[in-house]
Formats: structure tokens, C-alpha cells, sequence
């Protein structure tokens, strides 16, 4: 390899591991939060309305579970969700029969 690919070489090596550092720093750095801005107010009258909080990750997970017992983890829950998640396979094991019959569905004589 002459000097000039050498070169060459070194400053992609370095390129790349400085791109690789400023993208790992960017990661590790936490993000700001956008402070919530100020109460709605109207010019006509000076009412206020509070700004409604975003949810919290508990309340946002409860409302996307799709278990019937949500985050329940006792025995019983344990069991509601089993029963559910097997009715779920069983209609999945339904569809997959019917995609499958109408793929291999053969066309008949017009």
C-alpha cells in the first residue's frame, strides 16, 4: 500500500471513530424536558384553565394491557390472563386455517 492510500486510511479510521464518540456522547446525554407552558387565559375575561398533566407510564402501560387482569400478578390474575391468551391462540389457529384454505383455495370451472 503506497503512503497516500496510508493516509487515506487513517482519516476515514478517524473520521469514523470520531463520528462513533459524538454519537455516543449525543446518547448518554439526558434529554431536556420542554417545561409546560403557561395556564390557557382568554383576553375577554381572565379565567383561568389549568393545563391537564401528560399521563404517567403506570396509567399510559394500564390503558394499553391488553390482559384482562391488567398488572394484576396474583395467582388468580395469572390465570384470567392464561385463559385469555389461549382463547387469543385458538382464534389465531383460526384465522391461520382460513388464510390457508383460501390460499390454497383452487379456482373452479366457469
Amino acid at each position: 500500500m503506497n503512503t497516500t492510500g496510508k493516509v487515506i486510511s487513517g482519516i476515514v479510521i478517524v473520521v469514523v471513530v470520531v463520528g462513533g464518540a459524538f454519537f455516543l456522547y449525543q446518547q448518554m446525554q439526558p434529554m431536556t424536558a420542554i417545561a409546560p407552558g403557561p395556564v390557557n387565559t382568554t383576553a375577554a375575561n381572565s379565567v383561568q384553565q389549568p393545563v391537564t398533566p401528560a399521563p404517567t407510564a403506570e396509567q399510559t402501560a394500564a390503558s394499553v394491557n391488553p390482559l384482562p387482569s391488567g398488572t394484576d400478578t396474583s395467582d388468580a390474575g395469572l390465570t384470567k390472563d392464561a385463559a385469555s391468551i389461549d382463547t387469543q391462540m385458538s382464534g389465531l389457529s383460526s384465522d391461520n386455517t382460513s388464510v390457508t384454505q383460501s390460499v390454497t383455495d383452487q379456482a373452479g370451472a366457469q
